[in-house]
């Protein structure tokens, strides 16, 4: 709420929630979704609800031409995915997906190292988790493997993503939803990547880390948006991911763009088609 009131072009208006949360006084609180859709309040929308909720957000904006972010996971199956494709595609609506690791300035300076050095690249890994959140009925890869899976798909989009296996590092009974999984595949066949991710971290985290044949090391820590080579820092971003998504959602309205929304969806599907094989909802 805050960076969205930050940001030039918006203004949060309303806010949709059922629970009793304290907005400024000039927020107007609203308790279902078709009550702002039907007065016209908003101009846009942002959606940060449960995955199950997006599909039906969806479709209703698509109706009124209302432009959405929505939170990742976009669903929590590859067949609702599909959906909110077909809306992009069909019904040209601007639909993006919060995916702030494309989104941080880092993303070009690491995708400019990886043309760079791609034939010396030895393996990839990156570790990315919290201590939560611990939710019914869905496993924790849906909600941490989302932004790392995406951010590989996205930096090799031409390349292909194979050999997928899955292991569980670490469970707790205590929850009887907690674990911590490890994505081991191969990148075009030649490179490893390894993803570990899951909700029983003991404080949150997010390494990227690019090993080259040589072991030098090019690290991105997600959280603070630094890159270091070599452990030395190299970049900070000046702007957050969020702020980044509201310059280019603000183009995309402007001038009826979907462009972005159609890369962005197309590369969520790809990764909810790779979680669906292993973790169906």
């Amino acid at each position: 709420a805050n960076e969205i009131n930050k940001h030039k072009n918006f203004e949060l208006s309303s806010v949709v929630c059922k629970d009793e949360i304290n907005f400024a006084k000039n927020i107007i609180k609203l308790k279902d979704i078709n009550e702002s859709l039907n007065k016209k309040i908003n101009d846009c929308l942002y959606v940060a609800h449960s995955p199950l909720v997006n599909v039906k957000v969806a479709k209703l904006a698509s109706n009124i031409k209302m432009p959405l972010i929505i939170e990742k996971p976009i669903t929590n199956n590859y067949n609702d995915a599909l959906e909110i494709k077909e809306l992009v595609n069909k019904e040209k609506s601007i639909i993006i997906p919060n995916s702030s690791h494309l989104f941080s300035e880092t993303y070009e300076k690491i995708k400019s190292f990886i043309n760079n050095n791609y034939k010396n690249i030895k393996r990839i890994t990156i570790i990315e988790g919290d201590k939560g959140p611990f939710r019914e009925k869905i496993h924790p890869i849906w909600d941490w493997g989302f932004h790392p899976l995406s951010l590989v798909i996205h930096l090799f989009k031409d390349k292909e993503l194979s050999n997928f296996r899955v292991f569980e590092l670490r469970k707790n009974n205590k929850f009887g939803k907690g674990l911590v999984s490890q994505f081991n595949f191969k990148i075009n066949s030649n490179i490893d990547a390894k993803i570990i991710t899951g909700n029983l971290f003991k404080r949150k985290k997010r390494i990227l880390k690019i090993i080259l044949k040589n072991n030098e090391i090019l690290t991105n820590n997600m959280i603070d948006h630094k890159l270091y080579f070599k452990n030395e820092e190299i970049y900070k971003n000046q702007r957050s991911p969020l702020c980044c998504i509201l310059d280019n959602f603000y183009n995309d309205i402007k001038f009826q763009n979907i462009k972005l929304s159609n890369q962005l969806i197309d590369t969520s599907c790809k990764v909810t088609k790779i979680l669906d094989n292993f973790y169906a909802s």
